[in-house]
């Protein structure tokens, strides 16, 4: 083990590793192809009940330092 991994208690790199590996299981050959489009009788789940009516706006080009965005639960 290297100090670093002395001092942390664990090996960084052997953990890297670990999560590489189960990363990779996860991935699929198919990428973007595996969603389906929201159509048929799942169609209505694509509009949002709580707006009355479209809302149009121009986009924002702010530089910030940092953004949060959300603030539910977990954010």
């Amino acid at each position: 083990m290297s100090d670093a991994a002395l001092d942390l208690g664990f090996d960084p790199d052997a953990l890297r590793e670990k999560y590489r590996q189960e990363r990779d299981k996860r991935i699929r050959q198919d990428g973007n192809e595996q969603y389906q489009e929201v159509k048929g009788e799942f169609a209505h789940y694509v509009e949002d009940p709580y707006v009355e009516e479209e809302i149009v706006r121009e986009p924002l080009f702010d530089e910030v330092e940092i953004a949060i965005i959300g603030g539910g639960f977990g954010g």
